[in-house]
């Protein structure tokens, strides 16, 4: 016991801590800064960046921790992931019925997985695993599972996620402005006592994240360049998710102790951009926030598992070389060193970088992918704390090899040493910098994420503000010299993606889980609270097209053209699109003429030479064809808007095209088709999906030019096609500072067709067949997960239709809190990602779909799919969802803003639905309609015992045919069948 001397010495040096902290510093605001940051240091250490925006009555929020899986200790990876799946698992206070009847189940799973990870007796674990699920199940009929997201769908928010990297970990949301303080309040619990409650389950998705993982070569790839990279740093030793013995080995222990160490006040940032007040906003802050614990001394960002003598930017990686394998077409990538993102190489790295790369006037841009010596090449820059690292990849043509591939980039990097590129594309950097902050300042994520970015990685905000004024001041010399001390052997790594079978891979096995209770129908006691907070209504504000957007036509007769304008009063950047009703379903050329456009020439000007003008105009351009419209689009700076546009005009109305460079397209169309083949998202996504959907070989994705076409062409006869683009019947929208009638006077004055301008062609129409027995379509892939999509037409879908059916899918299989969401990975744990949900028709007369998904272990393929049949089959009789549902969906209505570029794309689809309305406002006209009733009769249209076409993707020796037979009939179908080619 503590003397009484010793406890009133306590209390003094508490006070004095007290009184310390009262001493709150000011707003900090950065001269120039776009964003009007305000920055403030609360009492307890928390950051608060707060930036103003009222477009909408939204704030997106950010909480960043500066904790990510570098922190992870070397012998425990993955808790920093962990840890984040955890904190949406709910506190003492609510995702329970009762804590004090709960904590004993806990503590007994605590001290089980402590046990079990220590263990190395393999029968000694499995018992000790069916102990875990036993107690596990006992508690979760205490635990009310995701209520937090619960709450967040209460009121009103959206893209509530969470991201664990290097050196982060952040969470997202964004709530209507009226809804702050009920969301301080909730973060305020949820960062003070997390509890981490049914962790067995949400441990089998982090599983299932593993080994969705192992089936994408991409990543595989990515990891084994970052250890080339930073062959003795976290970086490259730890992944996010951790290794796979790790990952059989949790313990609970481990990850209070990463929470109790990192998750402290002055390690953590609020980060909000959206309709507030500043002053007013920070004083509630501080009145929650201000109470979440801190940590009285800086925390150290040491690493304690790396041995001080060891620098890895001295390290001698003596270019070290890896191979990985798997299904994915080829491709070489490439790593270099590079200093963190606080130091002043990280200015010299964004500079060299878009001098490489910059889509369209860059070194690999012009060099190697407009030159045609590679299939594609890219380079970006990846910014972390400590260390950062210059990223390339090349994927090569028919033929050629990796080496070759590697050498064309090394020898781009040479020309860079050796100073051979324009000095003048410097300054155009900057200036398409500005217009990238101008295209992004209504954004609010973009804003948070940009602030993110400057506080984990630890560099002043005035290093972002003052980014284009410093990019300014570098000189050639200054890249060339970055260029010979970073693209050096020591610094590099390289890493060949070769096609084959990865033998290697070890797939986490499914255990034996108990389904635990969820409670949907529960509420805690802190819930009801919240919900009974008053808070001040938002109207429903909706544009009325013909006052908001401006109509005009230019040209006369049969040469007319309608164009719809919207004003940008905000910043110098405009957007223009030319559009026809003429799709690849009309013409399937058109998406090669889209194709050749970045290798375009003129009669006066070569490719290189366009390509140059539009990056130094700030102004970007391309043909780009859909299914069923295609468009011309012009983008950047308004200023550059007169000679852009005429430059645009030139390229369509006198385009040359060079029959080699139209041959060796061919050769990469060609290619790319059979890369294709190789990649499972456009296998399943796209080829199957469309097979199922349109009932077998003939549909929109097989609707191609064919091999022989394709190499029959002629250069001339493509060159007259895009020449005659602008003769077809379009219409234009704009969005930009132009004043009207002088955009009118422009256009005009540059572009006049010769004659009447002709009829487009019709779109090619496709019926959706729904399936008229049960019926699995199956591609065998070499993967280590199954993957699923259901789905079936809705026929006769009416516009008196559509508030219901946005109203089931917030309910039935949208977010966490959805019915599928919970039951399929909470509840059953048999999946990491599982969602169904109604699409709405595209315009009227078309049918809705009705389509389901689970991507899942393969040895859990039967479950999952009986599981998700279940719900399908069946709505529970929850009426009380349904009410959050709708409100959750008037809240959002209420809470958004059509504004800028999106009242052209909402004008385009309420016309193609036959609304004089924006489509949200229909769907908040008709909610007072939603009821139980009409969500029951919307699930016995759509799901209710309907037949299904399914897809189905996996490994076919890991399936369970006879098992999967009991859903349908097992049609395997060929990579010929559903590419058609």
């Amino acid at each position: 016991m503590r003397s009484i001397k010793s406890i009133a010495l306590l209390f003094f040096l508490m006070g004095f801590i007290g009184a310390a902290q009262a001493q709150l510093k000011p707003a900090k605001q950065v001269e120039g800064d776009p964003y009007k940051v305000h920055f403030y240091t609360l009492k307890n250490g928390l950051t608060l960046a707060l930036t103003v925006n009222k477009s909408a009555p939204q704030i997106q929020t950010m909480i960043a921790v500066k904790a990510g899986s570098k922190h992870d200790p070397h012998d425990n990876t993955g808790l920093a992931h962990y840890l984040e799946h955890m904190l949406f698992k709910g506190t003492e206070s609510f995702g329970t019925r009762s804590y004090g009847g709960e904590k004993p189940f806990l503590n007994r799973i605590e001290g089980l997985y402590k046990i079990y990870s220590e263990s190395k007796d393999s029968a000694q674990r499995a018992m000790l695993y069916r102990y875990i699920d036993s107690v596990s199940y006992e508690a979760s009929k205490v635990a009310i599972a995701n209520e937090y997201d619960k709450m967040m769908q209460s009121l009103g928010a959206t893209g509530t996620n969470a991201f664990t990297s290097t050196d982060q970990t952040v969470y997202i949301n964004s709530i209507p402005t009226n809804q702050l303080e009920k969301w301080l309040k909730i973060e305020q619990d949820r960062f003070s006592h997390p509890v981490f409650r049914l962790f067995h389950t949400e441990l089998e998705a982090v599983y299932e994240e593993k080994n969705i993982s192992l089936d994408d070569d991409n990543d595989k790839a990515y990891d084994a360049l970052m250890l080339g990279v930073f062959p003795t740093h976290p970086y490259g030793t730890q992944t996010t998710i951790g290794t796979i013995e790790h990952l059989k080995n949790p313990s609970l222990e481990k990850i209070h102790w990463f929470f109790d160490k990192y998750y402290k006040a002055d390690n953590m940032a609020l980060i909000m951009s959206g309709d507030f007040d500043p002053d007013s906003t920070y004083a509630l802050v501080d009145k929650y926030l201000g109470k979440l614990p801190y940590s009285g001394v800086p925390i150290i960002d040491k690493l304690n598992n790396i041995p001080d003598s060891i620098d890895p930017m001295d390290y001698a990686g003596m270019d070290v070389e890896t191979t990985v394998v798997g299904p994915n077409e080829e491709k070489v990538y490439l790593g270099f060193r590079t200093k963190g993102s606080a130091s002043d190489d990280a200015l010299l790295l964004y500079m060299t970088d878009m001098i490489l790369a910059n889509a369209q006037a860059g070194m690999l841009d012009i060099n190697l992918n407009k030159a045609q010596k590679v299939q594609y090449a890219v380079c970006s820059p990846l910014r972390m704390k400590e260390y950062g690292m210059h990223y390339f990849m090349v994927q090569p043509k028919e033929g050629q090899s990796l080496t070759e591939c590697r050498n064309l980039l090394l020898e781009e990097l040479e020309k860079l040493k050796r100073g051979e590129f324009d000095e003048n594309i410097m300054k155009a950097i900057v200036d398409n910098l500005r217009l990238d902050r101008a295209k992004n300042f209504d954004n609010n994520f973009t804003r948070c994420l940009d602030i993110m970015d400057a506080f984990t990685n630890g560099y002043d905000w005035e290093k972002f503000v003052d980014m284009p004024e410093k990019l300014e001041k570098l000189t050639k010399q200054d890249i060339i010299d970055f260029a010979k001390r970073t693209y050096i052997p020591k610094k590099r790594a390289t890493v060949y993606k070769i096609v084959g079978q990865d033998t290697t891979i070890q797939k986490i096995p499914k255990p034996k889980i108990t389904p635990i209770e969820t409670n949907r129908d529960e509420q805690s006691f802190f819930v009801r609270r919240i919900n009974e907070m008053p808070v001040s209504p938002i109207p429903a504000v909706f544009p009325d097209f013909k006052t908001a957007i401006q109509t005009t036509t230019y040209g006369s007769g049969k040469k007319a053209v309608n164009m719809e304008y919207v004003n940008n009063a905000e910043t110098d950047y405009f957007t223009l699109y030319i559009r026809f009703d003429m799709g690849t379903n009309a013409n399937p050329w058109l998406q090669h003429y889209a194709d050749y456009i970045p290798y375009i020439a003129t009669q006066s000007k070569t490719n290189e030479q366009i390509s140059r003008e539009f990056f130094t105009l700030a102004c970007e351009f391309g043909f780009v064809a859909n299914t069923e419209n295609s468009y011309i689009y012009l983008k950047g700076l308004n200023k550059n808007f007169t000679q852009a546009y005429a430059l645009l005009t030139e390229v369509f109305t006198n385009a040359k095209v060079e029959d080699q460079k139209w041959q060796n397209l061919v050769a990469d169309i060609l290619k790319s088709r059979q890369d294709a083949k190789t990649n499972k998202s456009t296998i399943l996504r796209k080829a199957l999906n469309s097979y199922a959907r349109y009932g077998g070989k003939k549909n929109p994705f097989t609707n191609i030019v064919s091999q022989k076409d394709l190499q029959g062409a002629k250069a001339e006869t493509i060159q007259k096609d895009i020449n005659g683009l602008l003769s077809y019947a379009h219409n234009v929208w704009y969005y930009g500072p132009t004043p009207q009638e002088t955009l009118a006077t422009q256009i005009n004055s540059l572009l006049q067709p010769e004659g009447k301008l002709k009829k487009a062609p019709k779109n090619k129409k496709y019926k959706a067949k729904g399936a008229k027995k049960p019926i699995i379509y199956f591609v065998p892939y070499d993967m280590v997960q199954a993957e699923v999509i259901w789905q079936h037409p809705i026929e006769k879908f009416g516009d008196d239709k559509i508030a219901a059916a946005t109203v089931f899918n917030e309910y039935f299989g949208g977010g966490m809190y959805s019915l599928v969401f919970q039951t399929i990975r909470e509840s059953k744990a048999l999946a990491y990602s599982a969602y169904a949900n109604i699409t709405l028709p595209t315009e009227a007369g078309k049918p809705a779909f009705a389509t389901a998904y689970v991507g899942t272990q393969a040895d859990k393929l039967i479950n999952a799919m009986k599981g998700m049949t279940q719900l399908m089959d069946s709505i529970p009789a929850d009426r009380m969802m349904g009410e959050d549902a709708k409100e959750a969906v008037r809240k959002q209505i209420e809470s958004e803003r059509i504004t800028g570029q999106s009242l052209l794309t909402q004008h385009n689809t309420a016309e193609k639905l036959g609304l004089e309305e924006p489509l949200s406002q229909w769907i908040y006209q008709n909610l007072q309609g939603v009821n139980y009733e009409a969500l029951k009769t919307i699930q016995s249209q759509a799901y209710t015992n309907q037949t299904f076409a399914i897809c189905l993707i996996a490994s076919k020796e890991n399936i369970d045919f006879d098992a999967l037979k009991t859903f349908g009939k097992v049609k395997e179908l060929s990579l010929e069948d559903i590419f058609g080619y």
